[in-house]
């Protein structure tokens, strides 16, 4: 009998080692500080990437308002149409939205269409209706997503306000998410996004609109969301940081709250923020500063952070929600949860501090290293 129990124990033992180990190796994040490769040729403001299935990606440039295709075995940058309003041209490249066949849609806000690039990264057509505007308008929403059915993300419209002088108005906390297909002018409800408040100011003269000031405070709480390419939808919700997921079959998964430190917003978080705002040269700020120049509005700082920012969610090709979270300024380095289907975390990846994850390919991770002059260069790394 005690050599039983010997055998027993030792089983008991055996039995519990492989969970310890998968614990362990959860809470050990994965580093990405050594990548495959590293373009050479420097951009300003990296915005939207989509990697090709020749291994080339499309990059938008927010500071340069360009599009261009890189080669990481050639070691190119080669820009991609030009600026303005004619064929394949645009004023602000946005979003490179995935479609079939390896065509690409790009969004452009600036003449409020959608141009289409075909398998060789070459423009070929403008889209000016795609998905129609609400109340008949000329015109096309310009989708924030795109699955692999060929349906849209969006808001739902707010409510247009016609200013006569100057009008101050206050955005509503929540808005629906819906997705409709090309062409269509039904929608589906995704779901409700919970908005952090932004004080919109519009002036006009005689009636007619001059100028509107979007001014956002900074670390704002706000939800996140991404679609995938299967049809399933994530949001992150900023009050409990949780993940709801819609899956491809209409299933709803609501994860645990995932715990969090409530990191204080400091002086140096403060320095850091409006230092990097003078910085940017994509014409931003963080209180949302006249473009004219002038004074900038006060701002309010928050006490702590939210656990993510809004803007730093991302959807993997790998079906998981990667989630940058909100740090402690100063930190060497930069944290990602990757959270599976059921809202959990399934595995921490870090990055080095001024550092960021802009989006997968197949089998890779592209990630933007920030150097000491603020130039940006694009960086591959294994999945």
């Amino acid at each position: 009998m005690p050599r039983n129990r010997t055998i027993l124990h030792s089983l008991a033992v055996m039995t519990l080692v492989p969970a310890v180990v998968a614990a362990a190796v959860l809470q050990a994040p994965r580093v990405l500080d050594k990548p495959q490769a590293e373009l050479a040729e420097p951009f300003t403001n990296v915005g939207s990437v989509r990697e090709l299935r020749d291994g080339r990606v499309l990059v938008v440039d927010n500071g340069d308002r360009a599009l261009y295709v890189v080669d990481f075995t050639a070691g190119t940058s080669t820009q991609v149409g030009r600026p303005g309003s004619g064929p394949a041209e645009y004023r602000i490249p946005g979003t490179l939205l995935a479609l079939a066949g390896d065509t690409t849609l790009l969004t452009d806000a600036g003449n409020n269409r959608l141009l289409v690039l075909g398998p060789d990264a070459r423009p070929v057509t403008e889209l000016t209706e795609a998905w129609p505007l609400p109340n008949g308008r000329r015109g096309t929403r310009l989708p924030r997503a795109i699955d692999g059915q060929g349906r849209g993300y969006f808001f739902s419209s707010p409510a247009r306000a016609e200013p006569t002088t100057s009008t101050v108005l206050v955005q509503q906390d929540t808005v629906a998410l819906v997705r409709a297909h090309r062409g269509a002018a039904v929608e589906d409800s995704v779901g409700y996004i919970h908005l952090a408040p932004r004080r919109i100011t519009t002036t006009a003269t005689a009636g007619k609109l001059t100028g509107v000031q979007v001014m956002t405070m900074p670390f704002p709480a706000q939800d996140a969301w991404q679609a995938f390419a299967d049809g399933a939808v994530a949001i992150a919700r900023v009050r409990d940081y949780r993940v709801e997921w819609l899956l491809p079959d209409g299933r709803r998964v609501t994860g645990r709250p995932i715990a969090f430190d409530r990191v204080k917003v400091t002086e140096l978080d403060t320095r850091e923020l409006v230092v990097g705002a003078r910085s940017a040269r994509s014409g931003g700020s963080p209180g949302g500063a006249p473009a004219g120049g002038g004074s900038p509005p006060a701002l309010h700082w928050p006490e702590v952070k939210p656990p993510f920012p809004f803007s730093g969610v991302l959807a993997g090709t790998d079906g998981r929600l990667w989630v940058l979270r909100h740090g402690r300024a100063g930190d060497p380095r930069v944290h990602y949860d990757v959270i599976d289907r059921q809202g959990a975390v399934a595995a921490r990846v870090d990055v080095p501090n001024g550092c960021r994850i802009v989006g997968f390919g197949a089998r890779s991770i592209y990630v933007v290293r920030k150097d000491a002059d603020d130039l940006q260069y694009l960086q591959r790394f294994p999945l």
